[in-house]
């Protein structure tokens, strides 16, 4: 449906004035690429949001297609799959941007898969309000149209997703919750040495005040001469990527480097000064250099 309207410059142009004429919020639908990961759910977004304009469109150029559009039940689905959607990317974006670390995204994981747990169980009973587009839908159709075999399905749906998420994230990082506090949380699992020195830490309100006013890693780090084995433990839990954020980071930089202007094929240098934190000291830099050699 997108792909005929998208695939023809003719199309496209006309489907635009067609929304200028109707007064529409959006000219044009989004076509869907599997390089941006939020694609998907935004294509379906902006087409149930076009839906009226789409179908207008499709039958003028007498499609078949156009009578999905009639079919209540398969924009009804179309609302449901604009709602999951939405709530996936919410949670990719949850996962992503700097100091994270992989006890933070395990437990916003695990805070999805507990939502998918009540999602099913109340779509189950025939309630859909955590899906507004869905309920909104389902609203405006009024009482003559029975959708408890769309209930059905989208309940089949949400299990098999949650036994996705179950298969894709199985480690249990529970034992190392002493790692993100040290102050609350017990570690049975460690030696007796490594045990009385994270009592010894609790016992530190120094080092009390210092959890409290600096960030995880930064507060571990400052604790490497003094527990070295705590420590060395803890940062092979947060040093690992916990997500793919600096490489989306670094595609971004790198489309914003690769301009039809560039010249110069090798970017690994400035793609390390885009993607660093460290801000240069350009003065210091300056200062350092002769600006005129002398003969």
């Amino acid at each position: 449906m997108i792909n005929l309207i998208k695939s023809r410059p003719l199309n496209t142009r006309l489907f635009g004035v067609l929304c200028q004429e109707m007064g529409s919020g959006h000219e044009q639908l989004l076509l869907h690429t599997e390089v941006r990961w939020l694609s998907r759910g935004r294509v379906l977004q902006r087409l149930y949001e076009l839906r009226e304009e789409v179908k207008w469109f499709l039958t003028e150029i007498k499609s078949d297609l156009a009578k999905h559009l009639d079919d209540t039940m398969w924009l009804a689905s179309l609302s449901y799959l604009v709602d999951i959607y939405d709530r996936l990317n919410g949670l990719n974006l949850s996962l992503q941007g700097r100091e994270t670390h992989i006890l933070l995204l395990a437990d916003k994981v695990h805070a999805f898969t507990q939502k998918l747990d009540l999602w099913h169980g109340r779509i189950s009973r025939g309630n859909c309000d955590m899906f507004p587009s869905l309920a909104d839908f389902i609203t405006d159709a009024g009482t003559s149209h029975d959708f408890s075999s769309l209930f059905q399905s989208a309940s089949e749906h949400l299990s098999a997703m949650r036994k996705q998420f179950a298969t894709y994230f199985k480690e249990d990082y529970s034992s190392f919750a002493w790692v993100r506090d040290p102050f609350v949380c017990t570690a049975n699992e460690l030696s007796i040495d490594m045990q009385e020195q994270l009592i010894e830490l609790k016992s530190d309100s120094r080092l009390k005040e210092l959890f409290s006013s600096c960030p995880l890693l930064s507060f571990w780090a400052a604790l490497m001469q003094e527990y070295p084995e705590l420590c060395d433990v803890a940062f092979k839990i947060l040093l690992p990527f916990a997500s793919t954020y600096l490489c989306e980071a670094g595609f971004s930089k790198m489309t914003t480097l690769k301009t039809k202007y560039r010249n110069r094929a090798q970017i690994e240098d400035d793609l390390r000064l885009c993607l660093s934190n460290i801000e240069p000291r350009i003065e210091d830099l300056c200062k350092a250099k002769q600006a005129q050699v002398s003969h």
